[in-house]
């Protein structure tokens, strides 16, 4: 799909995605200088070491998710979606991303636990058993 099609997509569906502005609400006093401690890290990586963003395995689970009737293609090549799903269960996916590289590492778990946490802890650890991470 080119640059100009998504551009007339965008344009005759009236979406305007880069004038939407987000926000943090948050009430913890010392946001900004753990964000600036974080954020030093990533621009400034540590010699030698494995820097990874961990996404919080509560933060990631996943719905297998499948449409009660068939979607539907309109004018202008728009997608109609009936509102309505099957829920065929869900899973968590704690990821870690290599600052550095870009590279993933990803793992699916049922349920979010402790353990769960601990093991994918584990699993990083045994892919860089040399040097600091």
């Amino acid at each position: 799909m080119s640059v100009s099609e998504i551009g007339r997509i965008l344009h005759f569906n009236d979406l305007r995605p880069h004038l939407v502005r987000y926000w943090l609400n948050t009430k913890d006093p010392d946001f900004g200088v753990k964000a600036e401690r974080i954020c030093e890290i990533y621009t400034h990586l540590p010699a030698g070491a494995k820097v990874f963003c961990i996404d919080r395995i509560d933060e990631m689970s996943v719905q297998a998710l499948g449409r009660k009737h068939p979607s539907k293609v309109g004018p202008h090549a728009i997608v109609h979606e009936e509102y309505e799903y099957i829920r065929h269960g869900t899973c968590c996916a704690p990821a870690a991303f290599e600052v550095a590289t870009g590279n993933a590492i990803v793992a699916m778990v049922e349920h979010r636990t402790a353990q769960a946490t601990v093991e994918f802890l584990e699993k990083i650890a045994t892919l860089y058993p040399v040097g600091e991470v």
